[in-house]
């Protein structure tokens, strides 16, 4: 009685099956693929992005020059 094949051979002769799975699996590639577009285009931003605003202070640290505007006159007599 002869011995059969080891089954990594048979799958390797089997050259019509391995191009018919080949076939479906890129196929398969191609769908999963246009699904996540697909859903990158539905939950996408549609405008631009809000202006994140300055940063929130840190505690301890002295106020910021850019934030406490120092008091000026308005008008060269005044001072």
């Amino acid at each position: 009685m002869p011995e059969p094949e080891p089954r990594h051979r048979r799958r390797r002769t089997n050259q019509a099956a391995r191009n018919v799975f080949a076939e479906a699996r890129r196929a398969g590639l191609v769908q999963r693929h246009l699904r996540k577009l697909h859903y990158l285009r539905l939950h996408s931003h549609t405008g631009p992005l809000p202006d994140p605003g300055p940063p929130p202070p840190v505690a301890g640290a002295p106020p910021s020059t850019s934030e406490t505007p120092t008091p000026r006159p308005s008008t060269p007599e005044a001072a």
